[in-house]
């Protein structure tokens, strides 16, 4: 079980899933699955025609790296019995390796089926660091009001200091937009272990986006400042109503540049979409303080599963 490795030529399979259940957990989007494959393992099977994904999870509180599966995804509705049987196999599988049965980044929507479940002692308990900020996308776009006070004053100083270009990030800029990633790691000062893993994890993440942008229908966009990209990022439309932003990168030294990237991508890529999904905050204290400042419109929850 879990042979099948997540590739590109899987897109259009896992889309039909995905898009039927029409959810707005970031993490469940094909381009963030196959970003993260390599990382962390990412496999998946049919199982009762429901699309079961296993991933492993470095970032344990036992320190050791665990595998778990996300919800699995029906083609069209759930179905208690088909549920609790494709949960039985998982079980099963765990079983066989010596592991619990764990389902992380559960969207709420789907919690009542599991609680219907009888499957013994199941333990549901919010993840609070993977839940996804959402805003709408008018706010970002224009940053109205008293509460967006300090972001159009980093805002205002780079329009008014930098001549700058927005452009839409395409294949001939993505060397530069690794360049540009690899100098703020090479650059930067981790706040903790777990932040620096974190971020050569995403190295190898972004890389795999890049390069396969146009194959994953990414939207990105870049600000090149005296004709040098200093700021990229790239977003996916998870649902005809949502972006969800996966990559935002931008040179810290130019006072502002975070506030106009963010601007710009919103005003320029996602006009037409309702909310703009900035993903989770993964319990690193500034990343939250960055998307809280942001005022988000809804706290995405994402639950754990674990099944003992």
């Amino acid at each position: 079980m879990f042979e099948k490795k997540i590739s590109l030529e899987d897109k259009d399979l896992f889309e039909k899933y995905i898009y039927n259940n029409n959810h707005k957990t970031s993490g469940l989007s094909f381009t963030s699955l196959f970003m993260w494959k390599d990382v962390n393992d990412i496999r998946y099977e049919i199982i009762n025609d429901y699309l079961c994904i296993r991933a492993l999870n470095y970032l344990t509180e036992e320190g050791d790296p665990q595998y778990f599966v996300f919800p699995p995804l029906p083609l069209h509705k759930y179905n208690l019995d088909t549920l609790y049987g494709t949960l039985k196999i998982l079980e099963d599988i765990f079983n066989e390796n010596n592991q619990k049965l764990t389902i992380k980044l559960a969207p709420e929507e789907y919690i009542d089926y599991f609680k219907k479940i009888n499957m013994g002692n199941v333990i549901i308990k919010e993840d609070r660091e993977n839940f996804d900020y959402a805003y709408l996308s008018d706010n970002l776009a224009n940053l109205k009001g008293r509460k967006y006070q300090s972001k159009r004053n980093h805002l205002n100083y780079f329009y008014r200091t930098y001549s700058f270009q927005y452009k839409p990030l395409t294949k001939d800029l993505i060397e530069e937009c690794i360049l540009l990633n690899d100098n703020l790691i090479e650059n930067k000062v981790f706040e903790n272990n777990m932040a620096e893993e974190l971020i050569f994890y995403e190295r190898n993440a972004i890389k795999e986006a890049l390069y396969n942008m146009d194959t994953l229908d990414f939207k990105g966009g870049v600000i090149l400042v005296n004709d040098k990209v200093e700021a990229f990022t790239l977003g996916y439309k998870i649902n005809p109503n949502m972006m969800v932003v996966h990559i935002e990168k931008a040179n810290p030294s130019i006072r502002g540049l975070y506030q106009a990237i963010n601007q710009q991508f919103v005003q320029n890529e996602c006009y037409d979409v309702t909310y703009v999904n900035r993903e989770e905050d993964m319990g690193l204290e500034s990343l939250r303080r960055a998307k809280l400042s942001y005022r988000p419109d809804e706290m995405i929850k994402k639950f754990d599963i674990e099944f003992r």
